[in-house]
C-alpha cells in the first residue's frame, strides 16, 4: 500500500513542479508533503523516534537534497508561518500572567540576563576559534544572537506532549520563552542594512507597548461581554478567539511589529478567561497541521551536508549546548531552586529559535555573513532539535544522572529550600461536569470539615457555574468533556479521585464508558468513580474497570424509603419541614456539559 501511494506520488510530481505558480501546484505540494509527512512519521513511530525526525525527513526527500519534487518551497513556508502564529496564540492561552509574575525572580532574572550572557559568551569563543567565525564583529554578534535564542515552536509541542506546559520547570521555560521573543523582536527591529541601531528599538518597544494596552483594555471591557454572550455556543466562542488572535495579529503587522508577536499578545490578553481551556483544545489538531508544515518546509531548504560543513555544525551544536548548560545553571542555581530546575531548564531550551534562522536569513542578505553560517544554522536547529526530542522526555533520567554528578564536585541540592512560588496547587477530587449530583456533593463538602473546598476542582462547560462556585473557593475549569485534551489539561494526573456525575442522556459528545477509558490513561492511579443509569451500564462500567458506580435512580429509591416511613407513621408533615429547611438554604444552580 505505502508503494502504491509513493508511485502515485512520483507519477503526478513533475506536473506539480511544472507549474508552481498555479492554485494546482500549491494544493498539490502541500497534498505531497503531508503524504510524505505521514508515511515518514509513521516510521519514526514504529522505530520509537521521534515523528519531528520524519517530518524534517520528508522535507529533505522533498527538497534539492533528496529528489526535488518540490521546487517552491515558499508555499508551504506561508502555511507554516501560519502555524507558527496559532502556536504562539496557544501560547499566549497558556500564559496566566498572575503565576508567572508570582515566580518572580526565578523568570524574570533568568529572562532578562540569558541572552546577554550568552551573546557574550559566545562572543569569547569565536574570539579564539576564528575559523569557525564570520569575518566582521557585526556578522559575530549577529550569529551570537541567534545562537542564544530557544525554539519556543519545539519547547511548547514537546512539553504539551508530556503533559509539562502547568508543571513548574514548564512554566518557567515559557516564561524565558516570552523574554527570549522579546529579544528576538527587538535584535530584529535593531538590524537595518547590516548594521544595528538604537532608534528602531526604542519605536518597536514603544509600539509594543501600546498594542499591548489597546489589547489589554479590548479584552477587559468588551471580550467579556462578548464571550458570555456566545458562551452556550462552542463554535462561536471558538471563532470569536480566532478572530481576535487575527485582528492582534493585523494590528501588529500594521504597526511593523511581527504577526507572531501580535498573536502571542492576543493569546496573553484572553488567556485568564475560562474559555482558554476549550480553544486550546479545539484548535491543537489545527496547529499541529500548520506545525507539520513547518518542519516540511523546513526540510526542504536544508543544504547537502559535506565533510567541512559538518565539522562547523558539530562545533557550533556543542558550543549552544555548553553554552546553555553553564548560563542557566550560573543564574538559576544561586537562588537556592535544587539540581532539578537548574537542570531541566537547560535541557528544554536546549535548541535554537525560529527567529535564529530568520536573523541568518537577514544577515545574509546584509552582507554581514555568509550564505555557510546561515546553512550551519540550519543544520544545528536541526540537530538540536532532534536531540531535544530525545531529551525533554527523558529529563528526569539525564537531571538524576548529572545531579550525581554535581554531587561528586560537591554542589549540594539546595531542593529542599524551595521558593513558595514554586508551590503548585493540585486537587486530589476532580468533579466531572456539575449537575444535581455534583450539585449536592459541593454543598456537603461546604458543610463538612473532611474535605476542603479547595481540595476539589470542577470541570464543566458552563460559565455561570464557575463563577458561583468560585464564591465558594471551590475551583472550575471551564471545558467541553468530549475533548481528551480538556481532560489533560486538567492535571488529573495529581487526583486520587476523579468522579463524573452526568448521565449519559445528559452527556454530549461522549460517555461515562468513553470517559473511563480517557481517565485510566490521563489519570491511572486515581480513584474512577462514573455514573449509570440503570444496572446494566453500571456493571458494564465495574467490567471495564470503574471502583465505583453511581446509581441515580437507586439512591432516590433509598431516600424514598424513609419517605414512605414517615407517611406510615404518620410524621411526613415533620420530614417536609426537615426538607423545606434544607431548600432555604444558599443553593447553586446546576450547569450542562
Amino acid at each position: 500500500m505505502i508503494k502504491f501511494f509513493l508511485y502515485l506520488a512520483i507519477a503526478f510530481s513533475p506536473c506539480w513542479a511544472a507549474d508552481s505558480g498555479s492554485s494546482h501546484a500549491f494544493v498539490g505540494s502541500v497534498a505531497l508533503a503531508m503524504v510524505l509527512a505521514g508515511f515518514c512519521g509513521l516510521l519514526c513511530k514504529l522505530l520509537h523516534q521521534p515523528p519531528l525526525v520524519g517530518y524534517l525527513l520528508a522535507g529533505m526527500l522533498l527538497g534539492p537534497v533528496g529528489l526535488a519534487w518540490i521546487e517552491d518551497p515558499s508555499q508551504i513556508e506561508a502555511m507554516s508561518e501560519l502555524g507558527l502564529i496559532l502556536l504562539l496564540f496557544m501560547i499566549g492561552l497558556e500564559i496566566d500572567l498572575k503565576k508567572m509574575f508570582a515566580m518572580g525572580k526565578l523568570v524574570w532574572l533568568p529572562g532578562l540576563l540569558q541572552f546577554p550572557l550568552t551573546v557574550c559568551f559566545l562572543l569569547c569563543l569565536l574570539y579564539f576559534f576564528p575559523e569557525f567565525a564570520p569575518a566582521s564583529w557585526g556578522g559575530k554578534l549577529l550569529l551570537s544572537g541567534a545562537f542564544s535564542l530557544s525554539s519556543t515552536l519545539i519547547v511548547v509541542k514537546l512539553l504539551y506532549q508530556k503533559r509539562d506546559l502547568n508543571a513548574i520547570s514548564g512554566r518557567m521555560a515559557v516564561g524565558i520563552l516570552v523574554f527570549q521573543d522579546i529579544w528576538a523582536i527587538l535584535a530584529l527591529a535593531g538590524q537595518q542594512q547590516g548594521e544595528f541601531s538604537v532608534t528602531p528599538i526604542l519605536i518597536t518597544v514603544s509600539k509594543s507597548i501600546l498594542l499591548i494596552l489597546a489589547a489589554m483594555i479590548v479584552s477587559k471591557y468588551i471580550l467579556p461581554r462578548l464571550f458570555e454572550v456566545l458562551a452556550k455556543t462552542p463554535e462561536l466562542v471558538l471563532i470569536m478567539s480566532l478572530s481576535w488572535c487575527f485582528l492582534v495579529s493585523l494590528l501588529a503587522d500594521f504597526i511593523g511589529l511581527s504577526m507572531e508577536m501580535g498573536a502571542l499578545m492576543a493569546g496573553v490578553a484572553i488567556a485568564t478567561y475560562p474559555y482558554s481551556n476549550y480553544v486550546i483544545t479545539r484548535i491543537t489538531s489545527i496547529r499541529d497541521f500548520f506545525i507539520t508544515l513547518f518542519f516540511v518546509g523546513l526540510g526542504l531548504q536544508i543544504p547537502a551536508l559535506d565533510g567541512e560543513l559538518l565539522q562547523q555544525v558539530l562545533f557550533f551544536t556543542a558550543v549552544v549546548l555548553i553554552a546553555r548548560y553553564l548560563i542557566f545553571f550560573s543564574l538559576l542555581y544561586p537562588l537556592k531552586v535544587g539540581h532539578r530546575l537548574s537542570i531541566v531548564t537547560p535541557i528544554n531550551l536546549g535548541q535554537i529559535s525560529e527567529f535564529s534562522l530568520i536573523l541568518l536569513t537577514l544577515g545574509v542578505a546584509a552582507g554581514q555573513i555568509e550564505q555557510q553560517f546561515l546553512n550551519i544554522g540550519m543544520w544545528v536547529f536541526v540537530f538540536l532539535g532532534v536531540l531535544t526530542s530525545y531529551a525533554i522526555p527523558n529529563a528526569h533520567k539525564i537531571q538524576t544522572f548529572l545531579s550525581r554528578a554535581l554531587l561528586k564536585l560537591g554542589l549540594a541540592d539546595l531542593a529542599s529550600k524551595l521558593h513558595p512560588e514554586l508551590r503548585v496547587t493540585n486537587h486530589p477530587i476532580v468533579v466531572l461536569g456539575y449537575f444535581s449530583i455534583a450539585e449536592a456533593f459541593i454543598k456537603d463538602i461546604t458543610e463538612s470539615k473532611d474535605i476542603l473546598p479547595s481540595d476539589v476542582l470542577v470541570v464543566d462547560f458552563n460559565p455561570i457555574t464557575k463563577i458561583k462556585l468560585e464564591l465558594l473557593k471551590v475551583r472550575a475549569l471551564y471545558g467541553d468533556l468530549s475533548f481528551p485534551d480538556t481532560l489533560r489539561n486538567a492535571r488529573l494526573d495529581q487526583a486520587q479521585a476523579v468522579i463524573c456525575t452526568i448521565p449519559d442522556s445528559h452527556l454530549r459528545g461522549t460517555s461515562n464508558l468513553k470517559l473511563l477509558r480517557v481517565l485510566q490513561r490521563t489519570a491511572p492511579d486515581a480513584t474512577h468513580i462514573m455514573t449509570a443509569e440503570n444496572s446494566v451500564m453500571a456493571k458494564i462500567l465495574y467490567s471495564s474497570g470503574a471502583d465505583f458506580v453511581i446509581q441515580p435512580n437507586l439512591l432516590a429509591g433509598h431516600d424514598l424509603v424513609p419517605t414512605v416511613i414517615s407517611t406510615l407513621a404518620g410524621k411526613i408533615e415533620d420530614r417536609a419541614e426537615e426538607d423545606l429547611e434544607k431548600l432555604d438554604e444558599p443553593h447553586l444552580s446546576s450547569g450542562n456539559v
